[in-house]
């Protein structure tokens, strides 16, 4: 940036100017603020100087400031489209051991489960139980199989 002569506030406009007055009432209306706004008169102090683009391009260099946020703009946004897809990648490998880990957790449980109610069929020895104890193996088993193919 070079050297200026600029020492006042400027008012850089904008295509699609408006007041703060239609802002302040966009605020309220995306807030959903039922607020009435308070006009007090401008302070002695207040800049009304605008300075065209022109001069403000020529003295300060405001062009190139542009050009450079763009710039940046750009990789920033490539950088960040880049990291997003990494993240999405990692979700979907995390999701993928969650739910064989979830797998082997269901497996373990029910054969923790058969183990115990061999134990019961043993000291009570009821059949049924020991039916019992059967079907909760072969569906431990079962479970280790699908976490064994990552099913």
């Amino acid at each position: 940036m070079g050297i200026s002569n600029l020492y006042d506030p400027i008012n850089l406009g904008n295509q699609g100017e408006f007041t703060i007055d239609e802002l302040a009432t966009e605020v309220a209306r995306l807030c959903g603020a039922n607020t009435n706004i308070k006009h007090e008169p401008l302070p002695a102090d207040d800049p009304r100087l605008v300075k065209t683009v022109e001069v403000v391009r020529h003295e300060l260099a405001f062009e190139g400031w542009v050009k450079r946020y763009k710039g940046e703009k750009a990789e920033i946004k490539t950088a960040a489209e880049k990291l997003e897809a990494q993240a999405t990648e990692f979700d979907k490998k995390s999701d993928e051991q969650i739910h064989q880990h979830h797998r082997w957790a269901q497996a373990t449980t029910a054969l923790q489960i058969a183990i115990a109610m061999a134990a019961i069929a043993l000291l009570t020895k009821r059949k049924w139980s020991e039916y019992l104890v059967y079907a909760l193996s072969a569906v431990g088993v079962a479970a280790g199989v699908l976490a064994w193919f990552h099913v």
